[in-house]
């Protein structure tokens, strides 16, 4: 299956060519944070690529830290240095009503080197990234790495926070296929509710949590991927818990389990979560969905000597997890349907579509329908 998690390797070869990273100039670098806070000089910089409504949550949680790191937003195209500008170079999350804004970041402009450069500043940093949070969409991640890819090496982590799986497979098959070179990998699992007002401005509607930890277990954990664990860990706001490589592992499956269930029909009947199973013929699509997926995921090998991950995976308690979370957000539009009435590209094919690929020899037929039938419906445009 074609799909933004299952790129060509010329193609990403090509995208790794095409791009280099501009930092601008004084006086983008660096502003000074708000009262009360000062980025901390003797600790190394962490940057944030992907700066939606998520990214914008991590920033601000880092820089109202009582002693914040050095923070940097890597800007993926030129128009958000304007946006930057246009919110006082800013961060603003607003929870219960009241705005909490933090400042001080330095930013920088990723753009190919054939565009103008801004106010004639035009010095390329080859510096490497020590300590990368990245929380581009699913569908962008693979590219969004692939602009900054000549940054990153064996000394680098990068803590991925996307939706669904097989993100980070790919990224080691296409972008980083040598163990000598490889930067560490982080994951985390977030249940944080929030949506933008514009652009550096969200609301943190619902609170969440966010649990934390390697990609594989650590033997022992290197020194910069513990930095930038416990660097989350303080963050009160994004209330964190470190777990270990295992444990992420079923939590990962659980989330695109829920995410595969309600997402797709939120965007292929066009209801908000909480109006799905209500209707008894949707819910009975959702049990015929839930019984393949769990066929699918009790045949991975990574599943096959944990009993306890086997247990908390049962058919049962993952059908009362997906009507929990469709009552607890009754009144959301899931992201995918929110991408699908703008047209935009889903990650569906990071969700339905990795238990399509992984599932293909048990005759996952129903997750391709949705798989396709979201396809349809967006090449129709019948949500506009």
């Amino acid at each position: 299956m074609a799909s933004a998690c299952s790129p060509t390797s010329r193609g990403f070869t090509s995208l790794i060519r095409s791009q280099k990273l501009t930092l601008w100039g004084p006086p983008y670098q660096m502003a000074r944070l708000s009262p009360g806070s000062s980025p901390s000089s003797s600790k190394p910089p962490i940057h944030i690529l992907g700066l939606g409504n998520l990214g914008c949550l991590f920033a601000h949680a880092l820089a109202t830290l009582p002693s914040p790191p050095p923070t940097t937003l890597l800007f993926h195209r030129p128009t958000q240095l304007e946006e930057w500008e246009h919110a006082g170079r800013q961060m603003t999350i607003t929870t219960n009503g009241t705005p909490s804004s933090s400042s001080g970041y330095a930013v920088e402009v990723i753009q190919p080197p054939s565009r103008p450069v801004h106010n004639g500043f035009s010095s390329q940093s080859e510096e490497i990234i020590q300590h990368l949070i990245l929380t581009t969409k699913t569908t962008h991640t693979l590219k969004a790495l692939a602009s900054i890819k000549q940054r990153l090496n064996a000394s680098s982590t990068i803590l991925f926070t996307q939706n669904g799986m097989g993100t980070i497979e790919q990224a080691t098959a296409h972008l980083f296929p040598d163990p000598s070179t490889r930067p560490s990998y982080l994951a985390c699992i977030t249940s944080h509710g929030i949506y933008s007002t514009s652009s550096f401005r969200s609301v943190h509607a619902g609170f969440g949590t966010v649990a934390i930890g390697p990609v594989r277990p650590l033997d022992p954990p290197k020194p910069q991927v513990s930095y930038l664990q416990q660097e989350i860990l303080q963050c009160s706001i994004l209330a964190s818990t470190p777990v270990p490589a295992n444990d992420l592992f079923i939590l990962q499956i659980e989330k695109l389990i829920i995410n595969a269930m309600i997402n797709p029909l939120t965007f292929i009947f066009r209801l908000h979560n909480g109006e799905l199973f209500p209707r008894l013929a949707i819910l009975s699509l959702m049990r015929l969905l839930l019984s393949e997926a769990h066929a699918v995921i009790t045949s991975l090998p990574q599943l096959q000597n944990q009993g306890n991950g086997r247990e908390r995976l049962e058919v049962e308690r993952l059908e009362k997890a997906v009507l929990e979370v469709a009552r607890k957000t009754a009144r959301n539009k899931s992201s995918m349907f929110q991408d699908g009435e703008k047209g935009r590209e889903t990650e569906i094919a990071c969700i339905n579509g990795w238990l399509v690929d992984r599932g293909r020899e048990r005759g996952a037929r129903s997750h391709q329908m949705a798989v396709d039938l979201e396809a349809f419906l967006k090449s129709r445009s019948i949500l506009r």
